[in-house]
């Protein structure tokens, strides 16, 4: 029996305990509520999870910039901080060294 005569023979007995035509025909219509450009493929699923992958590949790519700019500039600050560090330790070292040499 094919698929259409089945579907006549439901609505038929649906018409028969009282349903109206329209809500028969609503109950054995083989479309998804909300019609068919309602469904979601895979195809449009695997377009929409690319389109998503590609943005996030593209969000990480300006994070490591990022981070790389910033480790960059950590680098140098550290840097500067050590030269001031071993500097006023230098000069700190002369100051005692200076005035235990006036006073020993």
């Amino acid at each position: 029996m094919a698929v259409e005569d089945v579907r006549l023979r439901v609505r038929r007995d649906l018409e028969g305990v009282g349903l109206s035509m329209e809500s028969a025909s609503y109950l054995v219509d083989d479309r998804p509520p909300g019609g068919w450009g309602e469904v979601v493929t895979n195809t449009t699923l695997d377009l929409r999870l690319e389109v998503l992958e590609q943005r996030l590949r593209a969000e990480m790519a300006g994070v490591r910039t990022e981070m790389a700019d910033q480790r960059a500039g950590l680098h140098d600050e550290m840097r500067e901080q050590t030269w001031r560090l071993a500097g006023a330790l230098l000069a700190s070292m002369g100051l005692v060294a200076a005035i235990l040499g006036f006073t020993g």
